[in-house]
């Protein structure tokens, strides 16, 4: 298996995978010449070339989050922060009864909600504390995320802007 076998079959398919995950076509272009540096130097160490497509990938998107990581907050990112700072009351009122919510959430739904939620704790450490796996923690909070927003759903309407920001609500039966 050689680097330009590689270029050869799979250069297209991993511009387009880069291509939709960063602003500019030069970027792209860029992180893709990057991309195949790295493949040349790391293929030696690829022990299982059945796998090779996978991890070209995911050579990839470790290139994208690098790239990400080390980038400046443009202007767009800075106007939409002085915009969001402006929090509306209705969210206000919102965030401050989440608690209340959680609070009716069965176990072990509650006790992952409270700790990562309330007390703001990582999903690891919530792992830790509950003695339960990572991805079970993970997967009780997200559980958890979701019957929350039911909740909030089955009490009131709410009203959202063209970003999604609560903008208004309207209470059925709290």
């Amino acid at each position: 298996m050689t680097t330009e076998y590689i270029w050869a079959s799979y250069h297209q398919q991993l511009k387009t995978f880069i291509q939709h995950r960063v602003p500019h076509t030069e970027v792209a272009e860029d992180l893709l010449q990057n991309i195949f540096i790295k493949i040349h130097s790391e293929l030696s160490k690829l022990q299982q070339t059945e796998k090779l497509k996978s991890w070209l990938f995911q050579i990839a998107r470790n290139a994208i989050t690098d790239y990400y990581r080390t980038r400046k907050p443009s202007e767009e990112i800075n106007d939409y922060a002085e915009e969001t700072k402006e929090i509306s009351e209705a969210t206000e009122d919102i965030a401050s009864s989440i608690k209340f919510f959680i609070l009716q959430l069965e176990e072990p739904y509650r006790e992952a909600m409270i700790l990562s939620e309330i007390r703001n704790l990582s999903q690891k450490q919530v792992a830790e504390k509950l003695n339960i796996s990572y991805s079970g923690a993970k997967s009780r909070i997200q559980r958890g995320r979701e019957k929350v927003k039911q909740l909030m759903y089955e009490c009131c309407h709410y009203e959202f802007d063209k970003r999604g920001n609560v903008i208004d609500y309207e209470c059925r039966q709290c």
